[in-house]
C-alpha cells in the first residue's frame, strides 16, 4: 500500500513536470462560488499544482483584532497593501456585512470596503496563490502581475455570497508557467464592506528537487522490495 502511495505522488510529480516544461502558459482559477464546495475545490486546487499543503499560510488569527497591517512587514515574503485608508484585522460582524469573520472556525480576517483595491505583493515570485473571500459580489474582481512583465485579469463571477452567518468562499489561482509577483482584488457590487482570510501562496520545488524526490523514491521501493 505504501509503494503504491509513492507510485501515485510521483505520477503527480511527472503531471507536473510535464505541464511546467510544455511552455503553455495557463493561469488556472479554482472558484468553490459556494460554501459547500469549498473543501471540493480547495482540493482540485491543490491537486492541480500537486501539492498536499502550501509552503506559506495566513488566517490572521494570531493578529490582534484592530492592527493595520497596510504594508506591514508580518508575513513571510508577502507585504499586503490597500489603495486608501487602512487594512484592518477585525472580529466584528459588522464590517464584513454582517457575514463571519472568515470560513467556520475563523474568528478575524482582514477587513475591506468596495472603495479599496487590495494587493499582495510577493518579495520572491511564487507560484500559487488562494484566499477566502467574505460576503463578496459576482462584480468582484482581480489581476495577476507576473515576473516577465505580463499581467492577467481574473473574474471571481456567479457568486453572491453577501449576507449573514458564513459566506466565505475559495478562491485559488495557479499558474503553470509564470511566476506572480502580485495580485491586486476588489468588489464593487456588494454591500460596501468585505473581507479577505486563510491566504495560501508558496513556490512549487525547482525540477531539480523533484528530481532528488523521484530517484529517493525509487530507491525506497527498490530497498522495501529486497526485504
Amino acid at each position: 500500500m505504501r509503494g503504491n502511495s509513492i507510485i501515485s505522488s510521483l505520477f503527480l510529480v511527472i503531471l507536473l513536470t510535464t505541464l511546467t516544461s510544455s511552455g503553455l502558459a495557463v493561469l488556472m482559477d479554482f472558484n468553490s462560488v459556494s460554501v459547500s464546495n469549498n473543501s471540493a475545490k480547495m482540493i482540485e486546487w491543490y491537486n492541480a499544482i500537486g501539492i498536499t499543503q502550501s509552503q506559506y499560510y495566513i488566517d490572521f488569527e494570531n493578529t490582534a483584532d484592530g492592527t493595520n497591517i497596510n504594508n506591514a512587514p508580518l508575513f513571510p515574503n508577502l507585504v499586503i497593501s490597500v489603495s486608501t485608508g487602512g487594512a484592518y484585522i477585525r472580529s466584528n460582524k459588522n464590517y464584513f456585512g454582517a457575514s463571519d469573520p472568515g470560513p467556520a472556525g475563523s474568528t478575524r480576517a482582514l477587513a475591506l470596503t468596495d472603495s479599496q483595491i487590495l494587493t499582495l505583493t510577493f518579495a520572491t515570485p511564487v507560484d500559487y496563490i488562494s484566499f477566502f473571500d467574505i460576503d463578496i459580489s459576482d462584480l468582484a474582481y482581480g489581476t495577476v502581475y507576473f515576473s516577465n512583465g505580463t499581467s492577467q485579469r481574473f473574474d471571481e463571477g456567479n457568486e453572491s455570497n453577501y449576507g449573514s452567518g458564513n459566506s466565505a468562499t475559495f478562491y485559488g489561482l495557479f499558474d503553470n508557467e509564470r511566476k506572480i509577483s502580485s495580485i491586486t482584488f476588489r468588489d464593487t457590487g456588494g454591500e460596501g464592506e468585505f473581507g479577505i482570510d486563510e491566504i495560501r501562496y508558496g513556490i512549487i520545488p525547482e525540477p531539480s528537487t523533484l528530481a532528488i524526490l523521484c530517484f529517493g523514491a525509487l530507491a525506497f521501493i527498490k530497498s522495501k522490495r529486497k526485504v
